[in-house]
């Protein structure tokens, strides 16, 4: 099998205000034509480097010192391969081969796709300036390309704008625009990172078929091993921008061989419970916390009282639509319905469901960031809606929230140490020396050097960002962390850090959790008990052990059914993933999607587990 593309010893730095820095350092691999291959490694170690370089998008501050990048897009023997890495970026021949002959998706949908042009007009935009279409044939071919990629009416998604469209469907628009010229290469950087199990099933599925029939090499950049472990046929792991290990997906899975390979898969969150605290991964950028010298398994559950007790609460939105034009009579799309739970001290309960299921938007009412049309949510006893003045701001101190993304929850503009204290000026506790004392101890907490309370949010990775929001959180000492997707953008180390970290914290401060998911693998490794929402409704909730070993509602068997085993040998197919999953307008079996004619009920399994049941009404 010849090769599509060869990286010879490529060498690539960045010129920074601290001086040159090396993101690439001899790195070389192959991609073989029609296979895929998979860059993996933790954030910063180079894999988006090198896609930058292949497609010659390197920004301005970088530079290629040494190596090429052979692209052999011409099967004929007498066409010699291009060196990639000679062309300049505004060269004529790299303008002609970078969306024709080799293209890319990226991880962000929104950030690559205009919100001013509808879909059509972006996708057809290759297929008018490199296959010399007309407007009419190039309309015509994104029509079937959108078929191609899987949307249930092509000719009307070609009118939608990005902003009609859900994060799966964005994400298969972007697909449709890479593909439009049936390219020899696909470049796709981390493609499913932010999207639910489900989806990301459906999205890698669509990447095996397309592959298949259009006899297409993929370049896949993830840090996911479980996604790796299924679709890679060889791996290439990089770390510090050289190339660690490489070899075929059976050989490095089988008997990984360098310590920072091995330490990378044992940081991988599994759907079989594992120890509480991942291994240390050699020479990973984040050092650990220090252990706590509690008990790892010790539960702080000797109160059964709840701490906070949320009963029958519904709320509802008006589309934007409504809004502006109020129709009489008009009913709110209901995101949460009849949802009731128990949090207990001690206890981390795990909300799981895809987006848009009401996770966030339970969260959201329990902080009282938002107000329920009906249900009432208790504190301590005491119903939360009837506190103001005085008595909301002291419960604000008590129930804390950990955002998805530190980097936009955390002011640039404001020091590490400013954000710290900033808590503890609000709240009118201590004066400037006691609250830069608590700072610094803030920071040794949650394992960070307290000399860097100088420095700006910028100036950290994502994992130190995290823990930064973590130790805002813990300013005000609470009873109670919203935890909502704090892991689901960092990479499987950081991850394992981050969720030894909380649960350190936990042990040490007798803190509450409520852990907010759509990663069943991480909810295994926290979370005490678990409830599954879906579509604004509690289906299914239990003891966390008993509910991955024995799912009794069918959306909680499709969502662990989704969830790819980062074990090679283990049997697991994408599409396999979601084809007992079809029926309802979400894909899932239409009695769970559409509760306008149906009796709900809970009925109990155990003792400590209950399932959501639907019921036709009796005509």
């Amino acid at each position: 099998m010849s090769d599509l593309l060869l990286v010879n010893d490529l060498s690539v730095e960045f010129a920074t205000p601290a001086g040159a820095f090396q993101a690439l350092e001899g790195v070389n691999f192959r991609v073989p034509r029609g296979r895929t291959v998979a860059l993996v490694g933790e954030s910063g170690s180079g894999k988006t480097v090198i896609a930058q370089t292949i497609m010659g998008l390197l920004p301005a501050s970088g530079r290629i010192l040494s190596g090429q990048v052979l692209f052999d897009h011409d099967k004929s023997p007498d066409t010699p391969p291009r060196d990639l890495a000679a062309l300049s970026h505004s060269d004529r021949a790299l303008r002609m081969l970078r969306g024709r002959d080799m293209s890319m998706v990226f991880q962000e949908p929104m950030s690559a796709l205009s919100p001013l042009h509808t879909i059509g007009d972006q996708i057809d935009e290759s297929a008018r300036y490199h296959l010399r279409l007309s407007r009419k044939a190039a309309r015509a071919r994104a029509i079937e390309t959108l078929g191609l990629v899987g949307f249930p009416d092509p000719a009307r998604a070609y009118h939608a704008y990005p902003f009609e469209l859900s994060g799966g469907l964005r994400q298969r628009a972007v697909i449709a625009m890479a593909i439009i010229c049936r390219p020899a290469l696909l470049i796709a950087d981390e493609p499913t990172t932010a999207l639910d199990v489900t989806i990301q099933a459906q999205i890698l599925a669509l990447l095996q078929r397309l592959q298949a029939e259009l006899d297409m090499a993929v370049l896949l950049i993830t840090h996911d091993l479980g996604v790796v472990a299924h679709l890679a046929d060889e791996i290439v792991v990089l770390h510090q921008g050289q190339v660690m290990e490489a070899g075929d997906r059976q050989a490095i899975f089988s008997d990984p061989t360098h310590p920072y390979l091995r330490g990378l898969l044992a940081a991988v969150p599994r759907l079989a419970a594992s120890p509480r605290h991942a291994e240390q991964v050699p020479g990973a950028a984040n050092a650990a916390p220090p252990e706590s010298s509690a008990p790892a398994d010790v539960h702080l559950k000797t109160d059964r009282r709840p701490i906070i007790s949320v009963q029958g609460i519904c709320k509802g939105f008006h589309s934007r639509a409504a809004r502006r034009l109020p129709a009489e009579g008009a009913e709110p799309v209901a995101a949460v319905t009849d949802v009731s739970f128990d949090l207990c001290p001690g206890e981390c309960v795990g909300l799981v469901g895809e987006s848009g299921c009401g996770k966030t938007t339970t969260a959201k009412l329990i902080m009282r960031a938002l107000m329920p049309d009906a249900g009432t949510i208790f504190f301590n006893g005491t119903d939360i809606s009837k506190f103001a003045g005085h008595a909301l701001s002291s419960y604000r101190t008590q129930v804390q929230y950990i955002f998805q993304d530190p980097f936009s929850s955390l002011n640039p503009r404001m020091t590490v140490g400013d954000l710290l204290c900033e808590p503890l000026q609000i709240h009118r506790r201590g004066d400037r020396a006691s609250r830069q004392a608590r700072a610094r101890a803030l920071m040794q907490r949650v394992g960070l050097d307290p000399d860097h309370l100088t420095r700006y949010p910028h100036a950290f990775s994502g994992g130190q960002r995290q823990r930064i929001g973590i130790a805002r959180a813990l300013a005000l000492d609470p009873q109670v962390l919203i935890c909502d997707e704090p892991v689901s953008a960092l990479d499987v180390t950081v991850q394992a850090r981050i969720l030894a970290l909380l649960k350190d914290l936990q042990t040490e401060l007798s803190l509450t959790y409520l852990f907010v998911s759509h990663d069943l693998a991480v909810m295994r490794q926290i979370a005490d008990r678990i409830i599954v929402m879906q579509g604004g409704r509690v289906v299914e909730t239990g003891e966390c052990d008993e509910l991955f070993e024995n799912p009794v509602h069918p959306y909680t068997r499709a969502l662990l059914a989704a969830v790819p085993d980062p074990d090679p040998d283990a049997v697991f197919d994408f599409a396999d993933a979601m084809s007992g999953a079809a029926g309802g307008p979400d894909g899932w079996p239409a009695p769970y999607c559409d509760n306008s004619h149906v009796r709900v009920q809970m009925k109990q399994i155990s003792a400590t587990h209950f399932v959501r049941v639907f019921e036709a009404d009796a005509v």
